[in-house]
C-alpha cells in the first residue's frame, strides 16, 4: 500500500509540474479559436519578412508578393496574395519593387499591416 501511496504522490506531482509549466507556457500568447496568435495585452503578434512584389490590386487592397521562408509562422518560401490592412499603401508600389512587410494574422489570414519599398 506505500508502494501505492507513493505512486500516486509522483503521478499527481507530475501532473502539478506539467500544468505549471504549461500555463508558464502560455501565459504571454493566446490563441483564438482559429489558431492566430495574439500577445496577453491584446495586441496582434507582428510577423516581418521581404519580398518581391509580382501584382498589384489596388483596388480589392491587395498585392502578391513572393516571399522567403517566414520561420515565425513556419512559412516556406513561396508567392502569395495579402490583403493590405489601407489601400493607400499601396500607393506607388509597383511590379518588382523589393520590399519589407509587417504581417499580423488576424482571423488567421496574413495581412500587411505596413510596406516599404526597399531601395537598392
Amino acid at each position: 500500500m506505500n508502494n501505492k501511496k507513493a505512486l500516486t504522490s509522483i503521478i499527481f506531482a507530475t501532473f502539478l509540474a506539467i500544468s505549471f509549466n504549461l500555463q508558464a507556457h502560455t501565459s504571454d500568447h493566446h490563441h483564438n479559436e482559429k489558431g492566430a496568435s495574439q500577445l496577453s495585452s491584446g495586441v496582434p503578434e507582428m510577423h516581418h519578412t521581404t519580398g518581391t512584389v509580382t501584382q498589384v490590386d489596388a483596388s480589392r487592397g491587395q498585392i502578391i508578393i513572393h516571399h522567403p521562408p517566414i520561420e515565425s509562422l513556419e512559412w516556406e518560401e513561396m508567392t502569395m496574395p495579402f490583403p493590405i490592412v489601407d489601400k493607400t499603401m499601396l500607393n506607388g508600389i509597383k511590379v518588382g519593387d523589393k520590399v519589407k512587410l509587417d504581417l499580423t494574422m488576424p482571423d488567421d489570414v496574413a495581412t500587411i499591416s505596413k510596406i516599404e519599398v526597399v531601395k537598392d
